[in-house]
């Protein structure tokens, strides 16, 4: 397996199951799902549910979460926000940020996220 292939949520999957000494299978086992299944999302061709994310870190100890979180949050590479609900307003700054997020400089980035974390 490359570790070049992998997302940031797969290296660290793979690192801690070598740290652990265990296979991909004896995690998919405690999981209940496939290894193949569980390759697929550490190589990111499977979405990683919430729910399978939250028995990940009980397999691997909650001194990892925060860890496997970001690992898991980087490694997602497209986004679908759901503004059906939402006010006008939210509906345009969700459409503006999609629109342009891609064209702001870093410290316009690091600002919002910045305000959105706190």
């Amino acid at each position: 397996m490359s570790l070049k292939n992998l997302t940031p949520y797969g290296r660290l999957c793979r690192k801690l199951r070598i740290d652990r000494e265990c296979s991909l299978l004896d995690v998919a086992k405690y999981l209940g799902c496939t290894s193949s299944y569980l390759s697929a999302i550490e190589h990111g061709s499977k979405v990683l549910s919430e729910t399978m994310l939250d028995k990940i870190i009980v397999f691997y100890g909650r001194e990892h979460e925060i860890l496997l979180r970001r690992a898991a949050m980087l490694s997602v590479i497209k986004y679908r926000i759901d503004v059906s609900n939402s006010s006008d307003q939210v509906r345009e700054l969700v459409a503006l940020f999609a629109k342009n997020f891609d064209k702001l400089a870093e410290d316009k980035l690091l600002a919002i996220q910045d305000i959105i974390k706190h």
